[in-house]
């Protein structure tokens, strides 16, 4: 989606117990880092992966989106009972998953940053380090997949309203990622099966 030919200034995170304040990074002026944003209450901070954008989780339901060139905020999003967030690479989208009160709640959320609305949503039970993030994207966001039963399923990432665009059948898959760059290989783990090796 957006592509920055030219890597953003450097800029440090300075984190405290219970918030952060953002500082520019080198050459400094008067041997000094200038304080772009100061003190913000905080209990997670998380730059996308261009450093184009600071995801904050400011309580258990509210997450705020900064610009990193401006220290301006860009949106907050009111998530009751998040449990993890994540930007996508070039931090055109947000990913949270709350915690599920009922079996068919769609508690996984893709929401696009620039206008707060959530462009894909579906039922996750719990995550583990496997799983997330649900939506997995290639760095410049070209390609999106997720991981479903026995397959892998597409995405669209210029109209998330579509759907699932392609299904790739993998039986048995317990793991699945999508590579950075290009988006155009996916690894899949299939754990041994008995069955298999009688077979094999």
């Amino acid at each position: 989606m957006a592509s920055n030919n030219h890597s953003p200034a450097l800029e440090i995170l300075v984190r405290g117990p219970e918030d952060f304040s953002l500082w520019t990074g080198p050459p400094f002026a008067n041997a000094q880092p200038a304080v772009k944003l100061d003190k913000v209450k905080c209990s997670n901070a998380k730059f996308c992966d261009d450093g184009s954008k600071l995801m904050v989780t400011k309580s258990n339901s509210l997450i705020t989106v900064y610009d990193c060139n401006t220290a301006k905020e860009i949106r907050s999003f009111d998530v009751p009972n998040v449990v993890a967030a994540t930007l996508s690479p070039s931090g055109t989208y947000l990913q949270t998953f709350q915690k599920p009160s009922a079996p068919q709640d769609k508690n996984v959320s893709l929401w696009n940053i620039d206008t707060g609305v959530p462009v894909y949503q579906h039922s996750l039970k719990n995550i583990t380090k496997a799983n997330w993030p649900a939506v997995q994207f290639s760095s410049d966001e070209a390609t999106a997949c997720r991981l479903a039963t026995n397959e892998v399923q597409f995405f669209d990432t210029g109209d998330f309203s579509k759907g699932v665009v392609c299904r790739l059948r993998v039986p048995g898959v317990a793991a699945a990622e999508l590579s950075s760059s290009p988006g155009s290989h996916v690894a899949a783990f299939v754990a041994e099966s008995k069955v298999c090796v009688l077979q094999c």
